[in-house]
């Protein structure tokens, strides 16, 4: 039999729905020391129980604890006071452990997938205890799971700082185009990789013309560089209106054009495309 104790209630109802699902019996109790506990029963082998139990106790973990481990060591390990940034960076952090391994392996190639390793650190504390306290579990069994959960916050903060530099990016953008006249009435843009540029008469910018306006156009100034052959010539013609021609609305590349150009900028059907 495996005992689990828990300090917080909610906690152990919410435990014991997922055993209850896997259908485990599962004994609730109380003792003197007013720690709730669970008694789980061994029916169907140690090994399996243990699995269960573990992946039971990796999502009430992610559940309750995890944000405050997470902003416990952004104060301590980080000093991070404002708000709006821990915020920010929990999010992110949170999104490593609950997101399909998919789409998040390319932020925590280094690692196995969060949730794994969290499990296994609950299965190796159940096969050398079979009584745990769920609050102190990782003062106890294991010291290098700060360590762990830190590596995946430092991830988190450097994601958090490259998305403020890309938000930066974008503001800078924006306010330069914002506060600088059109140089060009209504640009047609096909989006293809590159983009193709094309004028309100149907003639397609060509590559020399093209450069007689990235020649001109102060991009150093936004960050932007004449080689980068998307946004770079958006900039440097100054549209006072762009058609984005396109079947696929939510591709990076359209909306950073979208967000940078706001009202000057919208979308059609790649099928309305004026210009065969």
């Amino acid at each position: 039999m495996f005992k689990i104790y828990f300090s917080n209630v909610k906690e152990l109802f919410y435990f014991s729905r997922k055993m209850q699902k896997q259908n485990i019996q599962a004994k609730h109790a109380k003792d003197h020391h007013s720690k709730h506990s669970i008694e789980v029963s061994v029916r169907f082998g140690y090994e399996y129980t243990e699995s269960i139990i573990a992946s039971s106790l990796t999502e009430t973990f992610i559940e309750y604890k995890l944000k405050d481990e997470i902003i416990h060591i952004l104060k301590t390990k980080y000093f991070y006071e404002q708000d709006e940034e821990i915020r920010g960076i929990y999010e992110l952090s949170h999104d490593l452990f609950t997101e399909p391994a998919e789409q998040t392996k390319t932020l925590r190639h280094r690692f196995e997938p969060p949730q794994l390793t969290l499990y296994n650190t609950f299965k190796q504390c159940l096969r050398r205890e079979r009584s745990i306290y769920f609050d102190a579990i990782f003062k106890f069994c294991t010291q290098d799971f700060r360590t762990w959960l830190t590596d995946y916050i430092d991830i988190a903060i450097d994601e958090y700082k490259r998305e403020e530099e890309h938000q930066t990016f974008l503001n800078t953008l924006r306010y330069y185009i914002g506060t600088t006249s059109p140089i060009v009435g209504t640009i047609h843009v096909l989006v293809r990789n590159p983009l193709e540029f094309y004028f309100a008469n149907g003639k397609r910018l060509s590559k020399a013309l093209l450069q007689e306006y990235l020649d001109q156009a102060p991009l150093y100034l936004v960050g932007l560089h004449e080689r980068e052959c998307n946004l770079s010539p958006l900039v440097s013609l100054l549209p006072d209106e762009i058609i984005l021609y396109t079947n696929n609305r939510s591709s990076p590349l359209v909306v950073t054009i979208l967000n940078v150009f706001e009202e000057r900028a919208y979308i059609l059907d790649e099928s309305h495309f004026p210009f065969k």
